[in-house]
Formats: C-alpha cells, structure tokens, sequence
C-alpha cells in the first residue's frame, strides 16, 4: 500500500477549487510587516490603541477632519486643539501632562521632517503620529501611528497601526461590510465619478461607528492587489512634474524627501480656491479635494490654518496619471488661474470637489 502521510490535506477551509470564477486580481504579496494591526478603518485603530493607554486627554491640531476628534471622544478621552506654525509644524505645549498624548499629523506626506523633529520634542511615549496622508513613511519612534491605505488607492475601507503599546488586543469580530462598500469603486470604473459620488458619501459615512473591528478578508486581499512600488514611483513623478510647473506660482515650497511619498502636490495661491475647484469640476471634469471644511469652527482668523483651508488646491498626483495626463491638468489648471477671479465664482462649491 501507497504511504499518503505526505500528501497535501483534503480538508474544508483550504483553498477552493473550481466553481465559478471571483475578480482576477494580482497578487503582490503581503505588503506591510507582520506589526502593522489590520483595523476596518484608521479612526478604528485609533480608538482602539486610546481605549488600552493610561492617557486621559489627546492634544490634535485644530486642522484636521473631524473622525479623528470623534476617535478620541469615543475611546472616551478628551480632545484639546493645538495650532500650527507656518512649516505645518505643531506650536507644542511647554509641558505636557502624563497623562496626555499628542497627535501629529504628516500633512500630504509631506511633512516627514516634521515629524522627525517632533520626537526630539516630544517624549515617544506620548506621541501618536498621523500618517493617513503619508501611507510609506516610517513609524519608528511613536507611541502609535495610524495609516489609511484608502487615500492612496482604491479600497472600500481599512486603516493600519503600529504601536509600543503591548496592551492592545486585537478585536476578534472582523468587519463584513466591506462589499456594500464596494459600489462607489465600481461604479467609477463602470460610469462616471459624477455618478458615483453618492455612493462614495455613503461608503465613507457608512465607517462613522469608530468601534474597533478587524480589517475585513476583502480588503486584506484587495491591499495585496496594489503594486506599492509602481505607487511610489509614479507619485513622485508625477509630483515632480507638477512641482516643475507650479513652484514658481506656490506660495509654499514644499521638499519632496528621498523617500516621501506624496499624497497630492498641494498648490498654495493667493486667493480663494472654492472657484477655481468648481470651475475645474464643472469644465473640465477635474476633481480637487478640500481638506477639511469641518475644521473651520476650530480655527482661527489669519493662521496658517485658514490659509491651508481656503487656499490651497490639492493636486492629484497619484499612480492612474500617465505624464501626459499630468500635463492636461496642469494646462487646465493654468487656463483657470489666467482667467482670473472676476470669471469665476466662489459661491458654490461643486458637491464632487469635497473630502
């Protein structure tokens, strides 16, 4: 008789064979170290590193989007807003109670010297840093840092941590809601955005509950999907080209590091944008998104908040645009700046052109 001991198992939960077929995807392996917690959502990773830490308030900038406020207050600490300076850099307490954590926010994935400077000044074990827009940068020498893979490319949820603290334990309910997620992506592929952006708006409202859950199975196999290295590289073309063409117009210089990956190449002019965002959506199919109109009640007159909020176009430059057409929307967008503020008006803002 034949020894079998060897052979491969028949048993129930290995992969399926045969039947009808699923999405034909790649599959580039796991793309992030065995550290990195898988969460539905980086608001939920938040809330989940707060609710297993000693910390009792959470010191934010007073720019940013509100599910991070709504993290802290549901994991039950007490949010206190801080401002920036001119850099994007936060303006840090003399002290810092113990029993406070300070968030810092790598604005565009731009702001890696920021936050590298902030762990000098701030001890590590109070420092969360937000890496949402900064999806490649490293975590090293934070409390926790939080990643939402979503703003990089498309995926109906999902949020990343790394984390110091031993104490956070993995939630053992997993996310399922990822497919009535999912309509917004295909409806772009199938149609328009137009046409999808209100199921774009339900999907995002849809994660608003931050109780922690796993990362669904979906999501973990769409991350595996993702060329990172292709995302890498043709971001920071594509940034670089729209540098080529805007940094004598920017009233910022931002410095692409060697290895920043940016989200967008944020335009800062000299005027009020809502115009020029609309016009860009309405003639030319152009969507730039708004960070964060909620932030507004936060903030005050005259900071480099204000400027941020009202003035800036957040360029897309990420890894759908070929070179030519990164030179369309940098035509587009110069054929708008030209024709000046009197042709356009900033009393609407096209629905699309919101984040």
């Amino acid at each position: 008789m034949t020894d079998r001991s060897s052979d491969p198992p028949c048993s129930p939960g290995e992969m399926e064979i045969g039947g009808f077929f699923e999405l034909a995807l790649p599959d580039f392996g796991e793309p992030f170290p065995s550290h990195f917690l898988k969460f539905q959502s980086a608001r939920s990773a938040l809330r989940s590193a707060l609710e297993n830490s000693r910390f009792r308030r959470v010191l934010l900038p007073a720019y940013i989007c509100d599910s991070v406020v709504q993290a802290v207050s549901d994991a039950g600490l007490v949010p206190e807003f801080y401002r920036l300076d001119n850099r994007l850099a936060p303006l840090v307490p003399a002290a810092i109670s113990v029993d406070t954590a300070m968030l810092c926010v790598n604005y565009f994935g731009l702001c890696d010297d920021v936050i590298a400077q902030m762990r000098d000044r701030v001890s590590p074990a109070q420092l969360i840093v937000d890496n949402t827009q900064a999806l490649f940068s490293a975590p090293a020498g934070a409390w926790a840092t939080i990643y939402s893979p979503r703003k990089f490319s498309g995926l109906p949820d999902g949020g990343l941590l790394v984390s110091e603290n031993t104490a956070i334990v993995m939630p053992a309910e997993q996310d399922n809601a990822s497919l009535a997620r999912m309509e917004h992506l295909l409806v772009r592929m199938a149609a328009t955005a137009r046409e999808g952006y209100a199921s774009f708006l339900a999907s995002g409202h849809s994660l608003d509950n931050t109780r922690p859950l796993r990362m669904s199975r979906l999501t973990d196999r769409l991350l595996r999907s993702i060329d990172m290295h292709a995302m890498k590289s043709q971001r920071r073309s594509n940034f670089e080209r729209l540098a080529a063409a805007f940094d004598t117009t920017n009233t910022r210089r931002w410095i692409l590091g060697t290895s920043s990956v940016p989200m967008c190449y944020p335009l800062v002019i000299g005027e009020d944008v809502r115009g020029i965002r609309k016009a860009l959506a309405d003639d030319s199919d152009i969507y730039i998104a708004a960070y964060w109109e909620e932030a507004r009640r936060r903030i005050e007159d005259g900071g480099v908040e204000h400027t941020m909020l009202d003035k800036c176009l957040a360029l897309p430059c990420d890894q759908r645009y070929t070179p030519a057409v990164i030179d369309r929307l940098i035509a587009c967008v110069r054929r708008v700046l030209n024709a000046g503020p009197s042709r356009r008006s900033s009393s609407t803002i096209s629905p699309i052109a919101t984040q």
